[in-house]
């Protein structure tokens, strides 16, 4: 419900956006929550599109990313050059074959995240790559590509988290594609990391590794589970601000009330008493 409520203040408040990079922002959520797969793809490429024209590269980047998770699978690709063969083409014009076709879009957001400075996009775009391998039974190569994600989890880790005691046992050492869930340190790399050990279970399972392959999937399902219950409880947290905000205000309110209530009865007796000692006089 939150969310339909958050799409719909989008779709009627961002055309008052000035900034067009803001609302190209913002529409890159209204257009990925469309129901009808045809607008939304329509949307997306669109979007790609302006995005390019104005040197957008972050934008660029996702919205291309975006593109390629809807089209590693062949079934949509083919209805996707049905229906929208000038947006098949545009997006094609090295004329790569179908299997390659969202394989060089997340090829691009790698680069562009990689030129931008976005590690956490990067990583994503990776994992979103090795999908797309994944998809067309390339297993070997989406492993190799998964190993160069788990490097830039590290990576990310190192550099923007080195303080993070949790991950201080583990700090001088990678997380390998076969981490226990035991292993310190895992349990505190979450979302970048739940799409790469997800892609990982997949192609283990590719190259009949299955040992390996239950282990990601146990490790993506254990992290999944933390990373809602974080989030949820990071939504109990703010829903218990706002109540006791709320809960102040209310009582300023009420005191208030109360203050201005007994000045009032004050005022109401004094001049009570003032109107009988004018009554006893007369």
């Amino acid at each position: 419900k939150e969310k339909d409520v958050a799409l719909e203040y989008l779709k009627k408040n961002l055309d008052k956006v000035d900034d067009k990079a803001l609302r190209l922002y913002g529409e890159m959520f209204v257009i990925n929550n469309t129901a009808d797969s045809k607008v939304r793809l329509k949307g997306l490429c669109d979007a790609l599109s302006v995005a390019e024209d104005n040197g957008y590269k972050w934008l660029e980047a996702n919205y291309g990313l975006l593109l390629a998770i809807s089209l590693r699978d062949s079934v949509t690709l083919d209805k996707f050059k049905e229906r929208l063969p000038y947006c098949y083409n545009a997006l094609n014009a090295n004329g790569y074959p179908d299997d390659e076709y969202a394989v060089n879009l997340a090829i691009d957001a790698v680069s562009a995240f990689e030129e931008y400075g976005d590690g956490y996009m990067m990583i994503e775009a990776l994992t979103v790559l090795a999908s797309c391998d994944t998809e067309y039974g390339r297993y070997d190569i989406a492993l190799g590509t998964l190993d160069e994600a788990l490097r830039n989890v590290n990576e990310y880790y190192r550099r923007y988290y080195p303080n993070d005691t949790a991950l201080a046992k583990n700090y001088y050492n990678f997380f390998d594609s076969n981490s226990l869930l035991a292993k310190d340190g895992v349990y505190n790399i979450h979302e970048c990391m739940l799409s790469v050990r997800r892609e990982y279970a997949a192609a283990l399972a590719g190259v009949g590794d299955t040992g390996n392959s239950n282990l990601n999937r146990d490790t993506y399902l254990k992290l999944l589970t933390e990373t809602r219950q974080n989030k949820t409880l990071e939504t109990r947290f703010s829903m218990a601000e706002e109540d006791a905000s709320t809960l102040d205000y209310a009582i300023i309110v009420s005191s208030m009330l109360l203050l201005l209530a007994i000045v009032a009865a004050f005022v109401w007796r004094r001049r009570r008493i003032r109107h009988n000692r004018n009554y006893s006089s007369n």
